[in-house]
């Protein structure tokens, strides 16, 4: 029976670590028509963004140039999208700035299957993790506006072929 207790309480904490939150698109006709916000190891990922990094790809067109080059002159480049958003609680005042980083490389071309990690700006840990968290937990209204995917190729630390693409997408829980 002692030994039952430790057990059980691992179940239970491992069960409360991980979390995934579905949230709608307010136009219906816009894609993706979903997003889903996933909570492991107090990990924010974002999953369901192909369509959107998609239709930036198409209009930036990185790939042909940068990823798909076998007899490029430069080394390795790796394409940097990023979609800029803004999250917010519906019991909450006030937004805060996040971003969704996907790094494109030669040997990584897929879409990262776990999702895109919930990040600041800099691409540093999201500062504020804990709270979105213990906020998810209690079952707040989770409110995303995308305001846009900048996209740039990063060779040898040197930012170049610098682009932004317009989103103006809203999410909420249902």
């Amino acid at each position: 029976m002692r030994f039952l207790l430790p057990l059980l309480a691992c179940a239970f904490s491992l069960q409360a670590q991980f979390k995934t939150i579905e949230l709608q698109n307010v136009k219906p006709v816009d894609t993706p028509k979903s997003i889903r916000f996933s909570v492991a190891s107090n990990e924010i990922r974002v999953q369901g963004l192909e369509s959107i990094f998609e239709a930036a790809e198409n209009r930036f067109n990185y790939a042909p140039k940068y990823i798909d080059c076998p007899n490029c002159s430069v080394v390795a480049p790796t394409v940097v999208y990023s979609i800029v958003l803004d999250y917010t609680f519906g019991n909450a005042a006030g937004s805060k700035s996040a971003a969704l980083i996907w790094r494109r490389s030669a040997k990584e071309k897929g879409f990262p299957e776990q999702g895109l990690l919930l990040s600041e700006l800099s691409a540093d840990e999201l500062i504020s993790q804990e709270s979105f968290i213990s906020t998810i937990e209690r079952g707040a209204n989770l409110y995303v506006r995308m305001k846009e995917v900048r996209g740039y190729v990063l060779n040898n630390g040197i930012h170049t072929d610098k682009k932004a693409l317009r989103l103006g997408k809203l999410f909420r829980t249902p």
